[in-house]
């Protein structure tokens, strides 16, 4: 999310996942806007109903996974509140209207964040964070999926010990929506569930990674900005 503006966030693995800013490739009621990152660079900031659309695509659609981004509540930055509210998304995969997504992470009853996968059963989500996440600064969430087992992650710190689930699990993607939304739920849904707050640094992995090993360096990179 360096771009700093235009309407395309770049994917810098090589493989080609470019999103957009909102509903379509031209500028709409629905962009983000363009804000300071976390490092250097750029992040996007959503209100309201904005959100980057993912384009569907196979490679985001693995039965083991990592999940991660930057996640900030920016009260200052006309947003309003405590927190951005319950039931908000910073990241969603696929979906079928309001009722379910393929995997992502969004605030519970709490107002803390979780990490979810949704399955021909219905959701399994993680532990989730507490409401303090929302403290106006900076935190890496980062959710994970072996097959057995979901964790969530913040700031390198696992939260509670993770949700185990029945052998054979499978994540579901065959909903209707088979793309993927940043700050926001990527299926047709009217409900106002959109994330409100500012976003950086989103990645997706096809393989359960080392978070709190991985933070070791993102802390050294954070603390000297």
């Amino acid at each position: 999310m360096n771009e700093g503006s235009g309407q395309t966030v770049r994917d810098w693995s090589g493989n080609n996942n470019h999103g957009y800013l909102g509903l379509s490739t031209a500028p709409d009621a629905a962009d983000p806007t363009w804000v300071d990152g976390v490092f250097w660079g750029s992040s996007l900031r959503f209100i309201s109903d904005d959100r980057v659309t993912i384009p569907a695509s196979t490679d985001l659609q693995p039965q083991k996974l990592t999940v991660a981004a930057w996640v900030r509540w920016k009260p200052e930055g006309g947003l309003g509140g405590t927190s951005p509210g319950i039931h908000k998304y910073p990241l969603t995969m696929g979906g079928d209207g309001c009722r379910i997504s393929s995997y992502g992470m969004g605030t519970d009853a709490s107002e803390g964040l979780l990490f979810f996968i949704g399955t021909a059963n219905g959701y399994i989500a993680s532990p989730a964070s507490t409401k303090a996440i929302w403290d106006g600064g900076w935190h890496h969430v980062a959710g994970t999926f072996d097959g057995s087992k979901l964790r969530f992650y913040v700031d390198g710190v696992q939260q509670g010990s993770g949700t185990s689930v029945p052998a054979g699990t499978k994540i579901d993607y065959s909903f209707s929506t088979q793309s993927g939304a940043i700050g926001d739920f990527a299926g047709e849904c009217d409900e106002q569930i959109a994330m409100q707050g500012d976003i950086d640094g989103v990645q997706i992995w096809s393989t359960p990674v080392p978070v709190d090993t991985i933070w070791k360096l993102l802390k050294s990179l954070f603390s000297s900005r």
